[in-house]
């Protein structure tokens, strides 16, 4: 069962293949790369899938799914990804704590 779509842009700096990204994670090969990741700001947010994603996810309409939308930066704050993420609501929650 798909349970996410993601779609990652990377700057032309990072020369990776699909042959890296078959066999490791984007993050394992941008760490091989040398690069450490430090922050990364994320607005997650709820709507329903498009025609589309509910294709690929294998899901019939109208069905629910949370969004993120990710940019990552290095140690030395250089911008490393922004990331386009589809997820199926219904195999996914949201915990975070509030500190006063």
């Amino acid at each position: 069962m798909p349970l996410a779509i993601l779609t990652n842009y990377l700057p032309a700096r990072f020369e990776l293949t699909e042959a890296d990204l078959q066999s490791k994670s984007l993050y394992a090969c941008l760490r091989a790369l040398g690069v450490n990741l430090k922050i990364a700001h994320q607005q997650i947010s709820a709507r329903l899938m498009t025609e589309q994603e509910a294709e690929l996810m294998d899901e019939e309409t109208p069905a629910a799914c949370l969004t993120v939308d990710r940019l990552a930066y290095d140690d030395v704050g250089q911008f490393v990804e922004f990331g386009r993420h589809i997820y199926h609501a219904a195999h996914y929650s949201i915990q975070s704590s509030v500190v006063g």
